[in-house]
């Protein structure tokens, strides 16, 4: 095989067709050069050469100026740059489809487990959350009392790479679960969530991943001095459920107000 017919090879493994691979070759080589050149040099036909440069010039490969009168000089791009681009969106959705597929694999271990149980302490509750957290597909509605809770339970990260995703997320919490700069600075690092103020004083945490699964947990202080809390809750799989706290989370959502009028 000749390099010519290695470098076609290379260039239509990672997206362009023969012609396009033809035609990137011959300007590289050439540096600059008109379509009715690059059709000889190329050896394509004088009725594909423009809708083969446009292809290019859309993928990034080709730059077109105009030259004298109304003759264009095409260009090659720099095609490092484009390759570094390339790998990076590349490896983008490689690490989308292996997260994706994750959840696909915890779902069905999840499926050994019993749909409902408790959840007791600290510990417990953490490693609850971010299980549910990684379950989600589309939907996430969050109430809790404080925003520190999202930062003890280690979940900005999880957040953040769900909104990445697409994942819709309503965040609902109480004037005093932002009404300090701890608090603040966590609202500051997810402010493209959704988040509003309900002036019911909330006294537990609630989480609904796509109307499916939820976490109720409710606690109680250890001494009345310390932030400390005792926690015990239900996480369940059942839909009827999530589907039940799911209306009742619109309806303090929809009585709720803007955060920005409590910072």
């Amino acid at each position: 095989m000749s390099d010519l017919n290695v470098q076609i090879t290379c260039l239509q493994e990672i997206g362009l067709s023969e012609y396009e691979s033809r035609c990137f070759i011959s300007l590289l080589e050439e540096g600059k050069s008109t379509a009715p050149k690059l059709a000889k040099l190329a050896d394509i036909p004088s009725n594909k050469i423009y809708q083969v440069l446009e292809r290019l010039t859309g993928k990034g490969y080709v730059k077109r100026l105009k030259g004298k009168g109304s003759v264009y000089q095409f260009y090659p791009t720099d095609f490092n740059q484009l390759f570094d681009q390339l790998e990076l969106e590349f490896r983008k959705k490689v690490d989308l489809a292996r997260r994706q597929l994750s959840m696909l694999l915890e779902r069905q271990k999840r499926t050994e487990f019993p749909t409902t149980y408790t959840i007791t302490g600290r510990n417990e509750l953490n490693a609850t959350l971010r299980q549910i957290l990684t379950s989600t597909s589309t939907n996430l509605l969050i109430s809790l009392d404080t925003l520190v809770e999202i930062e003890l339970s280690k979940s900005i990260g999880l957040l953040k790479d769900l909104y990445s995703q697409g994942v819709n997320i309503k965040v609902l919490t109480s004037p005093e679960g932002i009404n300090d700069s701890y608090e603040i600075n966590i609202y500051k690092e997810l402010k493209f969530l959704e988040f509003r103020i309900t002036e019911h004083r909330l006294t537990n945490i609630l989480v609904i991943v796509d109307t499916t699964y939820s976490v109720q947990v409710t606690y109680t202080s250890v001494k009345e001095t310390q932030e400390e809390k005792e926690f015990v809750g239900l996480y369940s799989e059942d839909s009827g459920m999530a589907k039940m706290l799911s209306e009742t989370f619109k309806l303090y959502w929809e009585r709720s107000k803007s955060i920005d009028q409590f910072l």
